[in-house]
């Protein structure tokens, strides 16, 4: 397919409808034929779409040629799916100079890499400024904070992290309902579940 100048804002619009649709097997070829058209940041677009197709494989070469124009939203995806292959030392390396360059979800990114190896001084001191984040990233890397101060018993610091990121995940909540028992408000916890219940949010026990 060939985009003519005209028509490129036309059919951009077009595959982010269909692509926010979820009809990414017609989104696809549309955001090919823009990145063929010299669009290369679109690579973000094509990439993700192929990501919600399974295709992990061809999202690679997206996000790979994306970055290598310059997309930093195209590296982030690209140190995504190379931690998801294993090759942790790559994606830790994206994400440290992305991090550098303020990107929050990078930096985020970049702190549980070092909490699942037991850096904790380090991740923590990344998760701390993350957590005080108005937006989604904040509740994540509360949630995640709340789950290393939980670990190392500081009980009353985990807490308030907790109750502000469970919603984005079970082993937060499970951590949560935990303290809550552990203290004897069993009501609360109870309240707490069936909140969980409601949001599709299932506790993953340590």
């Amino acid at each position: 397919m060939q985009i003519d100048d005209d028509r490129f804002d036309e059919v951009l619009a077009h595959a982010n409808l269909l692509a926010d649709a979820g009809r990414h097997d017609e989104a696809v070829p549309l955001f090919r034929a823009l990145v063929d058209a010299g669009a290369a940041p679109l690579n973000l677009n094509l990439g993700l779409s192929l990501l919600e197709q399974g295709d992990l494989e061809a999202a690679r070469r997206a996000f790979a040629a994306g970055a290598a124009a310059g997309s930093d939203d195209c590296r982030y995806e690209l140190a995504q799916i190379l931690e998801h292959d294993g090759d942790v030392a790559a994606a830790e390396a994206i994400y440290t100079e992305l991090a550098a360059h303020g990107d929050p979800e990078s930096t985020f990114a970049l702190a549980v890499v070092h909490a699942n190896r037991g850096e904790i001084l380090e991740a923590v001191l990344l998760l701390e400024p993350l957590a005080q984040r108005d937006d989604e990233v904040g509740e994540h890397a509360s949630a995640t904070l709340g789950i290393l101060r939980f670990e190392t018993g500081d009980d009353d610091a985990a807490e308030p992290l907790l109750r502000r990121g469970w919603t984005h995940s079970g082993a937060a909540l499970a951590r949560l309902l935990e303290l809550l028992e552990r203290r004897g408000s069993t009501a609360e916890a109870e309240v707490f579940r069936r909140a969980a219940r409601a949001n599709g949010v299932v506790p993953e026990p340590r």
